[in-house]
């Protein structure tokens, strides 16, 4: 049952923490809880990252009221626990979740950092909003067969914002990447198989002229095909008119 779960997840956590894992994240949606549970687990969690000196950053689905929230919590060894509310939802299958609205950025850090969730990294312009971060901690969900092409396109968010991304990829990929889309590490859970991965992430951030510009390169080339496709339609009616007129 969920206590089974638990004492599973405090068992591969003090198992990362004693091999040197200071930041340790687990995938979308591990458990699905009330506000009670919800707050017992967090101090569960809270007493085994101060004994251990290791932040857990952990999603869960809790349902709170009449309401469901998908969310990450970056439990910290000392301070104050931090939580981020999914933005965006898979239709079809989360359309009961209520939809944050906060961007996930980490308060107090040793490191500018942020939290999303899953399906968050397809969009592109939400992720801007992490333009300034080192790094991004990602818990998901895949769905087997899409494991290695989810896991690329969130990839992809950190070369165009210039961070390093830790993904964790539940029925998918465990990656760490940097802010040049190199997979520093992976794993592959998308078996079903317990997987676990332990990597140096580098925490570095550049600036990046789509976190500051935006899409301007994409608009930029429809203008100019459009504009080739114009000129080509302009010079292909002068050429028949003028061999008509001969």
């Amino acid at each position: 049952g969920r206590n089974q779960i638990v004492n599973q997840y405090i068992e591969q956590i003090s198992s990362l923490a004693k091999q040197g894992a200071r930041y340790i994240l687990f995938p979308e949606k591990v458990l699905h809880i009330n506000k009670i549970q919800k707050d017992s687990l967090i101090t569960i969690f809270s007493n085994a990252a101060s004994q251990l000196n290791a932040a857990i950053i952990g999603g869960m689905a809790a349902k709170e009221d009449s309401t469901w929230r998908n969310l990450v919590e970056f439990i910290p060894p000392t301070g104050a626990v931090q939580q981020y509310q999914k933005r965006f939802h898979v239709k079809g299958f989360e359309g009961h979740f209520e939809r944050g609205t906060q961007v996930g950025i980490l308060r107090d850090s040793p490191f500018a950092g942020g939290m999303a969730i899953c399906k968050d990294m397809d969009f592109p312009q939400w992720l801007r909003n992490y333009q300034d971060v080192d790094l991004l901690f990602v818990p998901a969900w895949d769905f087997v067969q899409d494991g290695w092409l989810h896991a690329r396109m969130a990839v992809l968010r950190g070369v165009e914002n210039g961070y390093t991304i830790v993904r964790a990829g539940r029925q998918g990929r465990l990656t760490v990447s940097d802010y040049r889309g190199r997979i520093v590490a992976e794993a592959n859970c998308e078996n079903g198989s317990a997987q676990s991965l332990l990597a140096q992430a580098p925490v570095y951030h550049v600036d990046t002229l789509y976190s500051r510009w935006g899409d301007w390169f994409g608009w930029l080339c429809i203008f100019l095909t459009a504009g080739f496709v114009i000129n080509a339609f302009i010079t292909d009616r002068r050429l028949k008119q003028s061999r008509a007129g001969a």
